[in-house]
């Protein structure tokens, strides 16, 4: 009994790391992420004709210096519009795991007690994915909806994991007392027959005499 309680726990963390693998490569297959390379090429933009060189100008002429601010707040804007797409794009990635961490948790709690290693893989994949999905929210740079995605994760958690095992600790309150009581009731009968057989040698040694 040791050793299939044991495979089935392998069996369980195996099949929940392998849910959470095959949900974050589907989605990242389904919905990779921005390729701000070719999004931003430079061919997009308008190209800034440099003035001709003069050979009689100045070589510290104004229009000079203004043209290269312009290339540098422009870089500068390019840089932050690809952060930007790329915090978007991370946020929503995260939304979508944890949605589908969130279904997984919930398709465990189908018939828990009819198939625990299944039920038990479902919920590790699905708390694996969560904390997948967590990890990407965390690492963009939008405060309030990484705050909001780390509460609806938090609290998607705690609701099913108190649907989970208080439902499942719930039937199993009685099961000690049931225990207890057969236990009980062995002990009475085995007291009994033990008596019944010291009756039986007492009357045995008294007709002898």
């Amino acid at each position: 009994m040791n050793g299939n309680t044991g495979l089935q726990v392998i069996f369980s963390i195996f099949l929940g790391l392998m849910l959470a693998v095959f949900l974050g490569v589907g989605v990242y297959t389904f919905y990779p992420p921005p390729d701000t390379d070719a999004a931003y090429a430079p061919d997009e933009y308008p190209v800034m004709e440099s003035p001709s060189r003069d050979t009689t100008a100045s070589p510290d002429m104004p229009v000079a210096k203004g043209s290269e601010e312009v290339d540098a707040n422009a870089a500068l804007r390019e840089g932050e519009e690809r952060a930007r797409v790329r915090d978007t794009w991370r946020q929503r990635t995260s939304i979508i795991l944890i949605i589908l961490a969130t279904l997984s948790m919930v398709v465990s709690l189908i018939r828990s007690h009819k198939l625990p290693v299944i039920s038990s893989g479902l919920l590790l994949g699905g708390v694996f994915t969560m904390v997948y999905g967590v990890g990407w929210t965390v690492s963009t740079g939008l405060s309030t909806g990484r705050f909001v995605v780390v509460t609806a994760a938090f609290v998607v958690t705690l609701v099913l994991g108190w649907l989970r095992f208080a439902r499942a600790a719930g039937p199993g309150l009685p099961d000690p007392v049931g225990r207890d009581d057969h236990l009980a009731e062995r002990i009475r009968q085995l007291e009994e027959r033990l008596d019944k057989t010291a009756q039986a040698l007492g009357g045995g040694s008294g007709a002898e005499r």
